[in-house]
């Protein structure tokens, strides 16, 4: 359970970074 929280947690927050660094 805590694995899949920590992999959850480090997609949701790869997303974002990606996103973020994407965006002009």
């Amino acid at each position: 359970v805590v694995v899949a929280t920590a992999f959850i947690v480090l997609g949701n927050l790869f997303l974002v970074a990606f996103g973020n660094h994407q965006s002009p």
